[in-house]
């Protein structure tokens, strides 16, 4: 394993949790280095918003039809809905 540094050799690390390491970021490149990647993030947010949106009908369809089959009553059908939101609403 290689160390990045003198500190990291003498066995302490940098960063040591979620807000030492948003204080040691901050106070070595500045305020805006942490938005350095929110650009990246966001367009990437925005096409697998899109791509699960586009297709969560049709997926939605086709499994109500062929998996779960032709529904007799409104009730077999919202169970079988249900089922199907369960799975494709997660994240």
């Amino acid at each position: 394993m290689l160390a990045s540094s003198q500190h990291e050799l003498q066995g302490g690390f940098k960063y040591r949790g979620l807000l030492r390491t948003v204080y040691v970021i901050s106070a070595e490149e500045g305020v805006r280095s942490l938005y350095g990647g929110l650009a990246a993030a966001l367009q990437r947010q925005l096409v697998f918003a899109s791509i699960r949106l586009g297709y969560y009908d049709r997926v939605k369809q086709f499994y109500i039809e062929n998996v779960y089959g032709p529904c007799q009553t409104g009730l077999e059908n919202w169970f079988a809905k249900t089922k199907v939101l369960a799975v494709f609403k997660q994240p």
